[in-house]
Formats: structure tokens, sequence, C-alpha cells
């Protein structure tokens, strides 16, 4: 069971119970154990974390012998609960400001315990119910890692990989289009009489909280319709989904000289994690949020999950924000957020195996170079390349099942011709592949080959090629051009290609 609002201290929080969006939580069949996880094998590797507000103020949590300390700026208020795991009850509780120590000298050996933190800043209060509290045989208290801790932290660690954030991240990509009048206008509106970047920032995240709405209808009711993700487009509709959101967050940011970043990954509720058996490897991405470069930190901000307004049914349904995802710490973070990868635009110089027999190598200008024969299969998270380009001695005949899976900054592809078979989800989530050349060699193209390749504009296919189910599903701007329409069926399409053109029919 997990405790929602449970803190008894002399001011209560005001949150409601989350409400949790289908797109945006992964969940797992449970079982019969009630505790998923053993708390003894998942120590933390940390023993304190930091909560920032927006004009610099911060607390920082951490554990000391039997005590949960909170020691911060003297005007920040926190109110710390530690809840029972698996009864709900409070066994420890303090408030105050500046210091405030937690006894948890009653806690259970190796007992897993919530704790419920609720932090008052100038302007704004975050509660947060996420983080895992238990004792060791010694008496003293111990975070209880996230199993996804590890990875989001290599994950976030790359971001530091390219020096200076302002050369790296102030610069317009697809659907984060911000040098646009309207943009920038709004831009300097909403950042009117802000002094600092923290200012700034929540004046943004606020904008985007209160005045925009999660768009219900486009998950259950318009997925025939085409959808459109850019920063000018959703700022005039103030509707969107996760990946709208966190657009419009970046753009309003970087039109301030702010750096951030979208970042792409997977939502879970709190009890999947422990079941999740390959955190490492997984990337079927489901949700979208971002991070901001303040003070020369990156910090993790969910606009989309402090939002509560919504369009339903035609319908705008206005309800109270929230900012308890406004410079969440990654430790915190990732009892429900798995990074995968981050829209940024450069490139990580590597090579290695792309196939038993097949070599890349990624350059210093983000072009990935294929070598050798048989399967293309890029591991798992390589993805920071911008075009790839095959030797004049390969032959790669085959791109494998999830090939170039999520390889979501590649722009155009031209297959060389002893390529003969494209894999199922082979280039699934190519979300920038605007073309792509296929040879008249090839001869299949596998299931949901295409899938959210939201961005590709023309595909030609050549005469005889097998074109399997949901092949090209969810390409809303796709014009298709195939040998005959008995080729393929279109039957069960989420959204179909915007145009077909059979060549039988001409």
């Amino acid at each position: 069971m997990i405790p929602v609002s449970v803190s008894t201290g002399t001011k209560a929080p005001l949150r409601k119970e989350r409400v949790m969006r289908s797109e945006l939580v992964r969940t797992f069949d449970l079982p019969n154990d009630p505790i998923p996880f053993e708390p003894s094998k998942n120590v933390a590797p940390y023993r304190e974390f930091t909560y920032y507000g927006p004009k610099g103020e911060y607390i920082t949590a951490s554990v000391e012998g039997s005590d949960l300390v909170m020691r911060g700026d003297p005007a920040v208020y926190a109110d710390v609960v530690v809840v029972d795991y698996m009864t709900g009850k409070t066994v420890a509780q303090a408030d105050g400001y500046g210091e405030i120590i937690t006894d948890c000298s009653k806690l259970k050996v190796d007992g897993p315990y919530f704790i419920s933190f609720l932090i008052e800043f100038s302007d704004h209060e975050v509660l947060d119910e996420a983080p895992v509290l238990s004792m060791n045989s010694d008496g003293e208290i111990f975070f209880v890692v996230s199993k996804a801790y590890d990875v989001n932290k290599r994950r976030m660690e790359k971001l530091f990989y390219y020096g200076d954030p302002y050369d790296a991240f102030l610069s317009e990509q697809k659907d984060i289009e911000f040098n646009q009048y309207d943009v920038k206008k709004l831009a300097e509106e909403i950042t009117k009489g802000c002094t600092t970047d923290y200012d700034k920032v929540m004046a943004i995240y606020s904008y985007i909280v209160d005045n925009m709405y999660y768009d219900m209808d486009q998950l259950d009711y318009d997925n025939d319709i085409g959808y459109q993700d850019d920063v000018l487009t959703l700022t005039r509709r103030k509707i969107a989904i996760c990946e709208g959101f966190s657009n419009v967050f970046v753009g309003l940011c970087r039109a301030n000289g702010i750096p951030a970043t979208e970042v792409y990954g997977s939502a879970y509720d709190y009890e999947s994690l422990w079941l999740w058996i390959d955190v490492e490897n997984d990337q079927n991405s489901n949700h979208a949020w971002a991070v901001v470069y303040l003070d020369g930190h990156w910090q993790i901000v969910d606009p989309t999950w402090d939002n509560y307004s919504t369009y339903d049914g035609g319908e705008y349904l206005k309800e109270e924000s929230h900012r308890d995802w406004f410079l969440l710490p990654l430790e915190s973070a990732s009892y429900s957020h798995l990074f995968m990868n981050s829209d940024f635009s450069h490139t990580i110089i590597s090579e290695g195996q792309c196939g038993s027999d097949a070599r890349y190598k990624i350059d210093e200008n983000g072009v990935c170079t294929i070598y050798g024969t048989g399967e293309l299969k890029m591991p798992t998270g390589v993805n920071d390349f911008f075009e790839i380009r095959f030797d004049k001695n390969s032959n790669i005949t085959a791109i494998a099942e999830e090939g170039l899976l999520n390889c979501d900054q590649l722009s155009n592809i031209i297959l060389p011709d002893s390529v003969k078979k494209i894999g199922d989800r082979a280039f699934c989530s190519c979300e920038d592949l605007e073309y792509i050349y296929l040879p008249d060699s090839l001869q299949s193209i596998g299931e949901e080959a295409f899938y959210l390749c939201d961005k590709l504009a023309y595909c030609h296919v050549p005469d005889g090629v097998k074109i399997s189910n949901y092949a090209f599903d969810n390409c809303p701007r796709l014009i298709l051009d195939i040998e005959s329409k008995k080729k393929i069926s279109f039957d069960g399409y989420l959204v179909r290609p915007v145009k077909v053109i059979a060549r039988d029919e001409l």
C-alpha cells in the first residue's frame, strides 16, 4: 500500500491524491509478498539530498545516526512525517524552520518506511512522498535507493560531457523553435520583472501549469489526427500532452537565455519499479519531462505532473496546479522516472559492435559510420548521432529488430543496395527522421518498423516488398509511395499516413 498525504504535522499538506494519467505510468502485476524489495539490499550510496526553491533557497535532507535531519535557509519551513509502509501509520514526525530533527529510533530493522516532506519556500510549497527510509542492525537509518537511480545518475552526468551548457542548450531544434516573434514576445511577458534565472524559470513553469491543459482527447479520441508538438502551436493552443508541455518549457527557457532540454523516459508507479527486471536496457519510453541548468546544476522539472487541468470531450476543465515536481532532486525523481535519453543537439564520440559482424564509429560531427557485414543493430542507448553512413566496403544485409530503435536525432538515411530486410520496430520512435531511401534490393519491412516516426515526410517502397502490420503507424506527416494498396492494410492504425500514392492506380 502507498499512503497519500498522511502528514499529521502542524501544517498538513494541501494536496489531493495525484491523478496518474494512463499515458504516463507503467505498472506491473505485484506478487503476493506486499514488500517488493529488501531495504538492506538497496542501501543508497548517498546520505543526503537537497531541495531548491525558485529564489535560491534550499533545504537538505540527511540521515545522521537514528535521526532524519533537515537543514537549510531559516525561512524555509518543513514538515517531516515517517510512515510505516505496511500499515500506513505515522511512526515519527517533526516540523519547523532552519533545522528539523526527526527521531527515527523506533523504526524496525530492515523495515520499509515512506517519508513525506512538505516544504514551504517563499512563494510555493513542495510535497514529496516518494523517498524511502529504513534502519540497519546498528540502529542507524539509511535511505533506500531507487532501482533506477544509478542509471539516471549516469545519464544525467552525460549532460556535463559537453562543457559549457550555454553553447549546447540554447539552439533551436525541431519542435523547439523559439525565435518566432510570438514566442519571444510571450517569453518576455512571462518573465517581466524577474531578476534572476530562478525567478524566470519559476515564472515559465507557473505559466505552463497554470494556463495549459492536458489533452485527454488526443489520447482517447483524436488518434486519427496528426499531432503538433512545436512551441509556437502549443503556446497558441494551450493544449498538450507530456512532450508538448516539455517543449514549451524548454523553448521559453531558451528564449530567456537559460539552458534547458527535454528528457524522454518512462514513468511508473512506485511498487512497479521494484519489479522492473531490466531497468538498464529498457528503451520503451512513455513520458517526457525536462531539465534546466541553474546555478551550476541541472535541475529536474515535470510540468505535466504538476498540471491538473484537462481538455476532455472538447471541454476545458480547470483545476488547481501544483509545484511538487519543480526542481525535484534526482534521488527522489528516480522513484518514478527512468531517464532514457535527452533531446539535445550534440554527440558523444564512440565506437563498438553493432551486430555480430558489424561495427560503428561516431565522430565529433555526429556522423555514425557502419562497417562490416550482416545485420545492423545499434547497442541500447547509443543514439547520439544525426547521420548514418555505410562504408563502401560494408555489406549490411538487414536492419535488425529494433536495430535503430529510438535514434531520435537521426534526420535521414540512405540504405545501401545490399539491404534486403528491415526488422520489426527497426526505426521505431526515430522522431526526427524525415526521409529514408529504400533500395530495390529490399524484400520485407517488419511490424511497426517506422512506428512513431512522426516527422517522416516521404517514403518510396520499391515493388515487391512485403509490408507487415502497422509498419507505418503513427507517421502523421507521411506521404507513402507504394506499388499497390493491396500490399498494405491500414486496419487498426492509430494514425494513418497523410497520403498514400499507389503506383498501379496512376
